[in-house]
């Protein structure tokens, strides 16, 4: 019912963190719905209630993108901190940034997302997610899909690294 002020009141009267917690969910929520500007009520009153409830790392995460007109990219990045990946890549994708989705699957370490995007978006980003993905999979000992994913990572043309490697051999 969008009753903003009273559901502030009664986290008021609680003073219990995780209905603060909750009301800030839902204002972000409804400026989400609603694809409101950043000067948005619900969008400050949930900058307001993360501050009440001392979560600093969300405010600041609110702050840096209060300034952001675009609505797209606005909504995908309220998903974003809300978890809500799939709806802030959607979101994303519809922004006049698109490679965002790209670097949200990249940190979140969602290799096959971001190939998949990569090859869409920024198709020379390949090699460089597949090396990321080949380690990752190296590390947690899937050493034959890690081989595949280090033979995508090879570029054609590049002999900077094979350089180096031979330069090193020399010395020993």
């Amino acid at each position: 019912l969008k009753r903003w002020l009273n559901a502030w009141r009664i986290c008021d009267f609680t003073k219990n963190k995780e209905h603060w917690r909750k009301y800030a969910i839902a204002a972000m929520q409804n400026a989400d719905v609603e694809l409101g500007s950043c000067n948005s009520i619900n969008y400050h009153s949930a900058i307001r209630v993360m501050k009440q409830i001392d979560d600093v790392s969300m405010v600041w995460a609110l702050e840096e993108i209060q300034y952001i007109e675009e609505r797209n990219l606005l909504a995908g990045h309220l998903a974003l901190i809300m978890e809500q990946f799939d709806v802030a890549e959607s979101y994303f994708l519809r922004s006049t940034k698109p490679t965002e989705a790209l670097d949200m699957r990249r940190d979140l370490l969602h290799w096959e997302k971001a190939l998949q995007l990569a090859n869409r978006l920024a198709p020379e980003q390949i090699p460089f997610i597949s090396k990321e993905y080949a380690q990752q999979l190296e590390f947690i000992g899937e050493y034959s899909t890690a081989l595949t994913h280090y033979d995508n990572s090879v570029i054609e043309g590049d002999n900077i690294e094979s350089e180096e490697i031979g330069d090193s051999k020399d010395e020993h």
